[in-house]
């Protein structure tokens, strides 16, 4: 994909939705998680903000979601499934749950 696909896809409400629900998917994952995890207690801290504001989570996650996907064209992107979504979301939590607000 190039850059104007990959920012006309940050648009799409189809994939933004996708997303969000493995976002809310990702969180319980978290939540269940053994305490052992590695980096757990930030990934409980970003899991319970994601609970709370699932959509500002998705908006927070959607551009690095999508461009870690960069190698895939655009109707793989929008046609991925849900376990797809899921992976490439629970690829970008940790960097998003560093413990901050």
């Amino acid at each position: 994909m190039n850059t104007t696909e990959i920012k006309a896809l940050y648009n799409d409400s189809n994939l933004q939705d996708a997303i969000e629900v493995e976002v809310v998917q990702a969180a319980l994952d978290i939540i269940a998680e053994d305490v052992g995890t590695a980096n757990h207690a930030n990934r409980l801290i970003w899991a319970k903000q994601a609970l709370g504001a699932p959509t500002q989570a998705m908006k927070n996650i959607l551009p690095a979601v999508i461009v870690q996907n960069r190698s895939l064209t655009v109707g793989q992107v929008q046609g991925a499934s849900a376990a797809a979504i899921l992976s490439a979301v629970n690829t970008v939590i940790n960097v998003f749950a560093d413990g901050g607000a």
